[in-house]
């Protein structure tokens, strides 16, 4: 029999599945533009930092299948993201935030695994995964907030320009899906290392849905969704061209072909 535990912890899956895919159209136009413009690349970088230390902690703590499948999956994604996010000419910030994450996330393992020194002598010695499991939950909680605060860092510019055009409306939907799947899925495992990062997600997420439904009317957020439409339609007249090359192209090497003949 299908468990409540196990239903959660696939619709958490999904719901996760949904928030790594959201950033999407955000790479699309970066890669279309060949610049980052105004878009941060924190929420990113936190992702990557707290999906990483999520599959540390779900490997060294018993029954968290869930949260190491979502998990591997979303390191790999946002990894991709950040390749994507480099070819807009980020600028040097964006490379020392790298560095910094970097540099802090593998101090975090070091440390935790310095207090539990191998998967081996952790599984045998209870008190010890309990340790590690404790050290690595902490970490991975604090990067899960810094992740659904990451957008907030965009505020300031939605406030001053009074343009929702750097707040991605499916990043902030996915937030507040994803924390609020696995809020449910902490409380029925009864697992505060889950719970408290993902009740904060949900505050955050809301907090991102009002100030985006504040923003979304305004004229500079209408100009912001004209410029996108704007920029798909050049990329999909460019399309269309390589396509008209591409078959006039076969149409005449077809011709010459004939004349050869």
């Amino acid at each position: 029999m299908v468990s409540l535990e196990d239903i959660l912890g696939d619709l958490g899956l999904i719901a996760a599945c949904l928030l790594f895919a959201s950033p999407l159209p955000t790479m699309r136009r970066i890669y279309l533009k060949g610049t980052v413009e105004q878009f941060s690349p924190d929420p990113y970088i936190f992702s990557v930092c707290n999906c990483t230390m999520w599959v540390l902690w779900a490997l060294i703590t018993p029954d968290r299948a869930a949260p190491l499948q979502t998990n591997t999956i979303g390191t790999v994604t946002y990894v991709f993201y950040l390749v994507v996010y480099a070819t807009g000419n980020p600028g040097r910030s964006f490379y020392k935030k790298l560095a910094m994450s970097a540099t802090l996330l593998a101090m975090v393992s070091l440390f935790a695994f310095i207090v539990a020194p191998s998967i081996d002598v952790i599984r045998s010695d209870k008190t010890s995964l309990e340790v590690a499991s404790s050290v690595l939950g902490v970490a991975a909680d604090t990067f899960n907030v810094l992740m659904y605060a990451g957008p907030l860092t965009i505020m300031s510019t939605v406030i001053r320009t009074r343009s929702i055009e750097f707040m991605p409306l499916p990043l902030t939907l996915g937030t507040v899906f994803c924390s609020s799947a696995w809020l449910g899925y902490g409380l029925v495992v009864q697992d505060v290392t889950i719970i408290i990062p993902n009740a904060g997600g949900t505050l955050l997420g809301f907090l991102q849905v009002v100030l985006y439904c504040c923003y979304m009317n305004t004229e500079e957020s209408r100009e912001a969704r004209d410029r996108t439409k704007d920029l798909n339609m050049s990329f999909e007249e460019y399309r269309k061209s390589l396509h008209k090359e591409h078959t006039t192209g076969s149409k005449g090497r077809n011709e010459e072909g004939s004349t050869l003949d």
